[in-house]
């Protein structure tokens, strides 16, 4: 059928965008590594017209670099949201920043090893 019809252009788009949308950071795996990983996915989308604003991007790839808040936190304070046209944008800072510091996504631990459990529920039910 594919050699009749060709390849169903819109299905090929939304996988390459679902590839991007779930992708996530590897336990322990080197952000540098994940960074490649993510443009990479990223470039093979926008060949299919799916795009994002530098902003978006920044953001997509902070979420998906699985750090916990206060080092989110600590990323963005790196960050200059006055960038002008033609100047690093919010993504190119992200990346070298998050680079430039090695930034890990922390081990997962098991709840017995983490002394700080106190065997109770939080409000999120962990």
């Amino acid at each position: 059928l594919e050699a009749m019809y060709g390849t169903d252009e819109v299905l090929e788009c939304y996988l390459r965008f679902r590839d991007l949308e779930q992708k996530q950071c590897s336990v322990g795996q080197d952000i540098l590594e994940y960074t490649h990983e993510w443009e990479t996915l990223y470039a093979r989308a926008n060949e299919k017209g799916v795009t994002l604003n530098e902003m978006c991007k920044a953001f997509k790839l902070l979420d998906t670099a699985n750090l916990d808040e206060l080092d989110k936190k600590l990323v963005l304070s790196d960050l200059d949201m006055k960038t002008k046209k033609g100047k690093d944008t919010l993504f190119d800072q992200l990346e070298s920043v998050l680079i430039s510091k090695g930034w890990q996504k922390p081990k997962k631990r098991k709840r017995e090893e983490d002394k700080s459990y106190d065997g109770k529920e939080t409000e999120n039910g962990y």
